[in-house]
């Protein structure tokens, strides 16, 4: 549980947290949704909100979301840069506007927690016997028997990217990855995942 707590702490997505083992193996999108009506007319300027209680957190998010976007030719702004948040760190409605207004965006993307599971495993070195008493006498013993155990930290933030001109949702889905080690980590590659996958879809395109 403190090892979650941590995270919860790191990078708040109402946040909170995020981190990934590696690429390809510790992430995966689920849940996803594509209007593919939009695939004629890919978006190119993006408002990033992270929906966060702390403001660090939540700029950090951003920041990385928009450098990521930005290395796929996506020009892209974090609502931090472009709103002044009130404490509470909500937006309200006209602000997310003028921001899109004020920086020519056509598309805006907010991502936000929806899950968080701590899992503990443990782990005895011996091996496994295979007749029933030596299986009985191993499982007896094993209350004794300190072992090790680990812990694993799930957490699933779900992302949408909505359609400025018709605020129509074009694409969506839930980022489901394992923390390892570091909080930072798992920011660069769920977002990178995210990105990836808005690019291969053709919801976003560089701007002509």
């Amino acid at each position: 549980m403190i090892q979650g707590k941590r995270i919860l702490a790191w990078v708040s997505i109402l946040f909170a947290v995020m981190m990934i083992s590696c690429a390809g193996q510790g992430t995966k999108l689920t849940r996803k949704h594509l209007n593919e009506d939009f695939l004629q007319h890919p978006l190119s300027d993006i408002l990033v909100i992270g929906v966060s209680h702390r403001e660090d957190n939540r700029r950090l998010f951003e920041e990385r979301f928009v450098a990521v976007l930005k290395e796929a030719g996506i020009d892209a702004v974090g609502s931090a840069k472009a709103v002044a948040v009130s404490s509470e760190l909500k937006l309200d409605k006209e602000q997310i506007k003028q921001a899109v207004k004020m920086h020519g965006c056509d598309a805006v993307i907010v991502t936000h927690l929806t899950d968080i599971q701590q899992k503990e495993t443990f782990t005895r070195g011996a091996t496994l016997p295979t007749g029933y008493a030596d299986y009985y006498g191993y499982i007896v013993t094993g209350y004794w028997d300190a072992g090790y155990s680990s812990g694993q930290t799930k957490v699933w933030l779900e992302t949408r990217l909505f359609d400025v001109a018709t605020e129509s949702l074009v694409w969506s889905a839930v980022s489901e990855a394992w923390k390892a080690e570091s909080g930072k980590k798992v920011l660069s590659e769920v977002i990178r995942e995210m990105v990836r996958d808005l690019v291969d879809a053709g919801v976003v395109a560089p701007g002509r």
